[in-house]
């Protein structure tokens, strides 16, 4: 990165330490580990900055994620934290993608995306007290994701990020099963 992407990277850097891929790859869900939370860590994935237009100008998704698949429902949530010059000073967009919580109560029983104020579980707000974005709604609205499954809201949080160009880089890769990728397509095609 260069620029302002490279000058936000370095903004963002001191509040949200980025994770070593060692790191990363033995936080990750896998055959042995079912249950984790990345933001035990204070370390967080960075991802490709992305460039808006001349008003918003660039953003840093920062990301993190928290699992159990031993529970049923399974618990799936990926935090992200879409950073931004603001005046001069960082500020954070906040966001978790999450699968169906199977409360009961039909609120969050599907898979969704919700805003957040809070990035870490000890309740560390995003933005300073008193900045507009630091009384972002939590609970409700939450918007329904074309998802059903772990991987299908993977992918649907990078659509969310990148466009449906994401789909297109993803599908040349070969790693991630068609199945999952021909739920996406349909909606171009239509």
């Amino acid at each position: 990165m260069t620029g302002p992407a490279r000058d936000l990277y370095e903004n963002v850097l001191p509040v949200l330490q980025y994770i070593p891929q060692a790191a990363l790859e033995a936080l990750l869900p896998s055959k042995e580990r079912l249950i984790g939370d990345l933001r035990d860590s204070n370390l967080y994935l960075y991802l490709r900055a992305i460039r808006d237009d001349q008003v918003a100008g660039w953003s840093l998704p920062v990301a993190s994620l928290q699992y159990n698949f031993t529970k049923e429902p399974l618990e799936l949530r990926i935090f992200l934290a879409l950073a931004q010059m603001v005046d001069g000073r960082v500020r954070f967009y906040g966001f978790r993608f999450e699968a169906p919580e199977g409360s009961g109560d039909g609120r969050h029983d599907f898979y969704h995306v919700q805003q957040i104020r809070s990035f870490t579980r000890d309740g560390k707000l995003l933005n300073p007290p008193g900045t507009a974005l630091a009384v972002a709604p939590e609970k409700q609205p939450s918007f329904p994701l074309k998802a059903e499954c772990p991987v299908s809201l993977a992918i649907a949080f990078f659509i969310s990020l990148y466009g449906m160009p994401f789909l297109t880089e993803l599908s040349k890769t070969g790693e991630v099963p068609e199945k999952y990728l021909v739920k996406f397509r349909r909606i171009v095609d239509r």
